[in-house]
């Protein structure tokens, strides 16, 4: 079943993999020589990310939104995915590469944090509401007091 906890899973695990081929592949990269092995990183890799990130993202942030009623959720993770779209599309060609990596890093970990807070809403939402099954059956879905 598609719900929002599974979703923020995914996109958290999405964005540990972001910053692990951040951090790792260039330290990796400088050992290359050493084995005679020759590497040209290219934004292929950040960009297939990207289309699996943005709607996994979008799709978990909302669907907990709706549970929780959290707005700073939804826009901790939507400036997030806004500076990895920024550093993946226009940062790249005109900034340096410190610079379009310091922004990838940084947004990503705003996203990570997003999906973080949205996980732990959703499951304070879900397992302490005030409210018992039946309530639910009858419509009144909402905390009482």
């Amino acid at each position: 079943m598609l719900n929002s906890t599974r979703l923020d899973g995914l996109a958290v695990g999405l964005s540990l993999a972001c910053l692990v081929q951040c951090l790792l592949l260039p330290a990796a990269l400088t050992l290359f020589p050493l084995f005679g092995l020759q590497y040209t990183p290219d934004e292929t890799l950040h960009r297939y990310l990207l289309a699996v990130a943005l709607p996994t993202s979008a799709l978990a942030l909302l669907m907990g939104c709706r549970k929780h009623h959290r707005a700073w959720v939804v826009g901790a993770g939507a400036l997030g995915l806004a500076g990895m779209l920024l550093a993946a599309f226009v940062l790249e060609a005109v900034a340096s590469p410190a610079v379009a990596e310091g922004t990838t890093l940084t947004s990503a970990l705003l996203l990570m944090t997003a999906h973080v807070g949205n996980f732990r809403l959703c499951r304070r939402t879900d397992c302490d509401h005030g409210f018992d099954q039946s309530d639910v059956d009858r419509g009144f879905d909402r905390p009482r007091g």
